[in-house]
């Protein structure tokens, strides 16, 4: 993660950590069972929440080219 000042990068970290229980984003995104896999508005969702947390962190000056 990158810490950006001035247009420049003025921190850079690497955050970690072990996130029991967790599932990729892409399954639950789409849902624990068949007949939610078709559901947009989940996915959808998901999406926006995802993308408001990345404009949270950018707003704050943290930005990152890797969101692995």
């Amino acid at each position: 993660m990158d810490v950006l000042r001035a247009e420049a990068i003025r921190e850079s970290y690497l955050l970690s950590g072990v996130l029991e229980g967790a599932e990729r984003f892409s399954v639950f995104a789409v849902g624990p069972s068949a007949e939610q896999r078709d559901g947009y508005r989940r996915r959808k969702a998901a999406s926006d929440a995802d993308a408001r947390e990345v404009r949270r962190l950018h707003d704050a000056g943290v930005y990152t080219g890797d969101l692995h």
